[in-house]
């Protein structure tokens, strides 16, 4: 295979990572959150305020750096706010997500009217400065976010497996009667694990923001929140087998997009525009009944 013939793929393998990555950040961060029994929907939400505040951020100081942190912030808030009203006040944990998604794409929308006179977009802001690997003709951007979701999916799977804290959390998602018996605050280690899944899906915005877009666009979550997940129904809690089922949804979606440029003037878009959603029923369709999930997921627990 020449040169010429490696440049689509190349492009193809570019765009997967890209695409890849904010479904990966999401399901980690919300796979933590699970593995305590806390479900939280709201991640889409959560996503689309945390791309939304970092791109403010950054066009307030000129810094996407400081834009990253101020979307990591605002993820983690919004993790404690459905934490506090998922755990302590007993709210019911799909409601209050939904009612973060709502809140997450009517604030956006008046944001960006407010800010820029305009709802659907932004102005354009600067971006995290990328690694760029020469292959060929062709080239691969690499983000540093990239090389942190790895980190953080491998980190994930060492603290479950092999430490006390991944010991504690995973009995308060299986059994968390047993656990408050032998000493563990089920409370509030919920609410930690909550805090650090908002706070990575804020993570995941602020990427979509002034990692890869360089502006904010409404709704440009574009679903990613729950197609992580399925990433993580697929990879059975499983941080890193939930981190490759993520790329796999991300190659989807860059596969959509490939045959959209190629083919866009022939085929309608929209028929293009299906395959990562259809990807993800048909995968998560096959997965679904293998999984696996914490014994006590979803289930607010009240000390008798």
């Amino acid at each position: 295979m020449n040169k010429m013939n490696l440049s689509p793929v190349i492009a193809l393998l570019d765009s997967a990572l890209r695409l890849g990555t904010p479904i990966a950040l999401t399901a980690i961060g919300e796979l933590i959150a699970e593995k305590s029994g806390v479900v939280n929907i709201g991640i889409e939400g959560i996503m689309v305020i945390g791309a939304f505040a970092s791109v403010v951020a950054t066009y307030a100081t000129g810094d996407p750096i400081i834009g990253v942190l101020v979307g990591v912030a605002i993820g983690a808030l919004l993790g404690f706010l459905h934490g506090t009203l998922s755990t302590y006040l007993y709210a019911d944990q799909i409601i209050v997500g939904m009612g973060i998604i709502f809140f997450g794409y009517g604030i956006t929308a008046v944001g960006n009217a407010i800010i820029w006179g305009q709802p659907g977009f932004s102005v354009g802001v600067s971006t995290i400065s990328h690694l760029v690997v020469r292959v060929g003709e062709a080239s691969v951007s690499i983000s540093p976010i990239f090389f942190l979701t790895i980190v953080l999916a491998i980190l994930t799977y060492f603290v479950l497996k092999y430490t006390w804290v991944g010991l504690r959390l995973r009995s308060v998602g299986e059994d968390p009667e047993v656990a408050d018996v032998l000493g563990i605050n089920v409370f509030r280690l919920r609410l930690y694990a909550t805090v650090v899944g908002g706070a990575l899906t804020g993570l995941a915005g602020a990427y979509l923001g002034v990692d890869w877009g360089g502006r904010f666009v409404s709704y440009m979550s574009a679903g990613r929140g729950f197609i992580a997940l399925a990433a993580i129904i697929v990879g059975g809690w499983e941080p890193l087998i939930t981190l490759l089922a993520s790329y796999l949804f991300g190659f989807f979606d860059a596969l959509q997009l490939t045959l959209a440029q190629l083919y866009g003037k022939q085929v309608p878009p929209q028929l293009f525009q299906m395959i990562p959603y259809i990807a993800t029923v048909v995968v998560f369709a096959l997965f679904f009944r293998k999984a696996r999930p914490p014994a006590a997921i979803a289930r607010p627990y009240r000390r008798e």
